[in-house]
């Protein structure tokens, strides 16, 4: 396994001595992430906001739309919910969870007309 710092290649050592707070034997805290983590693509239009806020509370997945209209998640779980709700989904996060590089048999091809 590759360590890197500011784009410069270290040791595991090196690595874990900047890692303050972090068990090197358990995964991350994904959770910090997801701090302030808005949404463009399931966002409303700003004077819809207290509408959407309202049908996400009332759908059981309460969820704050800032003053642009975009809904901010708390984890990966929250956004799952929640666009499952409006009925959208990411396309990032493929078969429950594991994020991988998209391939051309994922995206659907219209013939040239």
């Amino acid at each position: 396994m590759r360590y890197k710092l500011n784009g410069v290649e270290v040791t595991r050592e090196q690595a874990l001595a900047q890692s303050v707070g972090i068990d090197p034997d358990h995964p991350a805290q994904v959770h910090k992430e997801w701090v302030d983590h808005f949404s463009e693509a399931a966002a409303v239009h700003p004077d819809d906001r207290v509408v959407a806020m309202q049908h996400a509370r009332d759908s059981g997945v309460p969820t704050h739309f800032d003053t642009l209209g975009r809904p901010q998640f708390h984890s990966l779980h929250h956004q799952r919910r929640y666009l499952k709700v409006i009925n959208m989904h990411n396309r990032d996060d493929i078969a429950g969870g594991g994020s991988r590089t998209q391939r051309p048999e994922d995206f659907e091809y219209a013939p040239d007309c």
